[in-house]
């Protein structure tokens, strides 16, 4: 059985013993003072359902089932791509080595990451409302999805920071993803296409491709955050001295130096807000198609910063064929929660499964 797929047409589920009617009947009544009331579903958490239920024991197990590819059979945002549904906030707090989970929130801290995302006010098929959002993850199609969609939207990025206050835009944002978390939640409970779900989509990419793309992202960057991150590095007379410099400085300092390299699986976790937000991923090879079904052009070109030279850096030449095993495995290492994140949702490839161990 699918999320949110129910046998019954009730929000709770039928128990045949005496006793269990009686408690289906009070939770029925409850269900009805709550949309009189026009309150949120999430009042009605799985946990306080009766024990007995076949049909919360299914919930339950599909709830916390992090990767089912597929579409999202209640959500009015009808993409036609390979994407799988993933629960970013799950997947890293269910490790069983709370390492992943520590690293994530000393860069969360250490880097100030904040969540950033595009909240588009779609329109379905049927001329209905279809808000939906992007989670942007740095070096992952964030600038063509801002530039290239011709839908209104709001963009949740620096600039609006900046502009609201730091303070105001952290309660914004908490806003805006509660409202998805509602929303998700009350279609798993009533299992009815009529409560639609705010989709959340992102897109994954090989972690050794993103990371030349980042490098190349901090060398353009303002000379002060370049230096800042990347000193002494830049100061190197070859690639591979710029490339041993910057990943020996992750690894003695454990540190990913700048946004641009933060980990995307971390970059998610801090994008969900503490919720249990289901984010539709997607591969990056994908980006074009997506903005196409979007109404935008198909002739997009992703940004690569790591496809040729950098201009105020000639020496310098970031693309993947000068990365030897030796470098693309410390890499892999460096990135190893974004290994297991693209293994588990099997929606794109890594150089690092080859590669292992590393």
């Amino acid at each position: 059985m699918k999320v949110g797929q129910r046998t019954n047409k009730s929000c709770l589920p039928v128990r045949s013993d005496r006793a269990g009617v009686t408690t289906r009947r009070f939770y029925i009544s409850l269900c009805f003072v709550l949309v009189a009331l026009r309150l949120p579903f999430r009042a009605l958490n799985l946990s306080i359902l009766p024990s007995g239920s076949s049909s919360t024991k299914k919930q339950t197990a599909a709830a916390t089932n992090e990767h089912d590819i597929g579409n999202n059979q209640l959500s009015c945002l009808s993409l036609n791509a390979t994407k799988s549904r993933f629960y970013p906030m799950k997947f890293l707090e269910d490790q069983q080595s709370k390492t992943s989970l520590e690293v994530a929130l000393r860069t969360r801290d250490d880097l100030e990451l904040q969540s950033r995302f595009i909240w588009y006010h779609h329109t379905s098929g049927d001329g209905l409302p279809c808000s939906f959002v992007y989670y942007h993850i740095h070096k992952n199609g964030g600038g063509s999805m801002a530039k290239q969609v011709p839908i209104k939207m709001d963009k949740f990025n620096s600039d609006f920071e900046k502009e609201s206050g730091h303070e105001n835009y952290l309660r914004l944002c908490r806003e805006r993803m509660q409202r998805v978390f509602d929303s998700q939640q009350r279609g798993v409970i009533l299992g009815n296409s009529e409560q639609q779900q705010i989709s959340v989509v992102s897109f994954l990419r090989d972690p050794v491709d993103r990371f030349l793309s980042s490098l190349g992202q901090v060398l353009r960057s303002p000379k002060a955050m370049m230096r800042k991150s990347l000193d002494p590095c830049h100061l190197s007379a070859t690639t591979n001295g710029l490339i041993e410099c910057v990943v020996s400085k992750m690894e003695k300092t454990s540190s990913f130096l700048n946004e641009h390299f933060a980990p995307q699986l971390f970059e998610l976790y801090v994008g969900v807000q503490g919720l249990n937000i289901a984010v539709e991923v997607m591969d990056l090879a994908q980006l074009s198609d997506i903005i196409a079904q979007l109404g935008g052009s198909r002739d997009v070109v992703h940004e690569n910063s790591a496809s040729g030279l950098i201009e105020q850096y000639p020496q310098f030449r970031l693309s993947p064929d000068v990365l030897n095993i030796e470098f693309q495995k410390r890499i892999c290492h460096l990135y190893e929660a974004d290994v297991m994140m693209i293994e588990a949702t099997k929606v794109t490839r890594t150089l690092c499964t080859e590669l292992k161990p590393f």
